[in-house]
């Protein structure tokens, strides 16, 4: 059996695990809801209890008169947003076990506020306890069954089938980054994701731009005059960057300049009904000061590609229904500081 067999056998298991818990945590959640849901309505309407046969003396220990803010907590956390919850995960949405976790522990804080204030233990609160844990079992088994899906990769090393290292092959730079999709993409379209940068990076690139201007470096192909298309021949150039290699999995693109020459290479390697996407860059320095400017701009270059192939991943997963979120959601990335320091380091 082949080696991209065994992968594709492997994530099908993880798949099944998966569809098999995400159900149990769908269930879970819908219990829950159809729980508090009545039980916060009721004591919506009538704050007193009685609808429940709850005295207000078990409120004595607590900070409220009335059941009217418990019941909205228990109507719209333990309620309306289990219902999301299960809604997320029956129909399988990225989102699905990070929500399932924190309904889990919310579930968890619910039982035991509830217990400290009313000074009494009822066989009800064990049961939900005991569903908010396995709520967050669930939760964090899913998530980490799938964590290599969507979660970058850097190898450093150039993949095997790559056109890359075509009359290329004394480069003094490599670095290679990839990330698992669900995606029939072509790798015009990936490509396309890829190379279309969120506005922080366009940003890094104006002041790179505005601070090396002076040493006659090029702008590498980082201008405003981008070309979009749903085939990159050869010769052409795909977003930003020229296309000078290419087959049906990987788009070769380069840019020469005095002081230093780069490749950038954008392969897929179908893996079943996953694909494994590479960001290979290859730089040569012509100069002393063609390797001081990679130098500087090196934990940038690692930081953006990282990001664009998060982007990648972000892409395919969302939901049509949201893509009018996407510019504003994917252009923004909450982790580049840390990232920025990793990449410093290593």
């Amino acid at each position: 059996m082949n080696g991209n067999k065994k992968v594709e056998l492997q994530n099908n298991g993880i798949k099944l695990q998966m569809t098999q818990k995400v159900k149990i945590l769908g269930l879970l959640q819908v219990f829950v809801a159809l729980g508090a849901i009545p039980a916060g309505l009721s004591v919506i309407v009538d704050p007193s209890g009685s609808g429940l046969g709850a005295p207000l003396e078990l409120l004595q220990y607590s900070l409220f008169q009335s059941f009217l803010i418990p019941g909205l907590f228990l109507f719209i956390v333990n309620g309306v947003l289990n219902v999301i919850g299960a809604w997320s995960s029956f129909t399988k949405k990225p989102y699905a076990a990070k929500l399932g976790f924190w309904l889990g522990l919310f579930l968890i804080a619910w039982i035991v506020i509830q217990v400290y204030f009313i000074r009494s233990i009822h066989y009800l609160h064990l049961m939900y306890l005991g569903i908010g844990i396995v709520e967050i079992i669930v939760a964090y088994s899913i998530k980490s069954n799938f964590s290599t899906i969507g979660k970058v990769k850097r190898t450093d090393k150039i993949p095997t089938e790559s056109l890359i290292v075509h009359k290329f092959d004394d480069y003094h730079y490599c670095d290679s980054f990839s990330v698992i999709n669900q995606t029939d993409d072509t790798i015009d379209k990936i490509t396309t994701t890829i190379f279309q940068t969120p506005r922080w990076a366009d940003t890094l690139m104006k002041i790179r731009n505005t601070l090396f201007s002076p040493t006659g470096l090029d702008k590498g192909g980082y201008k405003k005059d981008t070309h979009v298309s749903d085939y990159y021949p050869v010769g052409s150039r795909a977003v930003y960057f020229t296309v000078i290699n290419r087959n049906d999995n990987e788009i070769v693109t380069a840019e020469n300049d005095k002081h230093l020459d780069f490749r950038i290479s954008v392969l897929k390697s179908q893996q079943g009904k996953d694909a494994n996407i590479h960001i290979t860059t290859l730089v040569k320095y012509h100069n002393f000061l063609g390797r001081f400017y990679f130098t500087l701009i090196k934990p940038f270059h690692r930081t953006i590609v990282i990001s664009l192939l998060k982007i990648r991943s972000t892409v395919i997963y969302v939901h049509k229904q949201f893509t009018f979120l996407l510019p504003t959601i994917i252009s923004h990335d909450i982790f580049l500081p840390s990232r920025l320091i990793i990449n410093v380091l290593f």
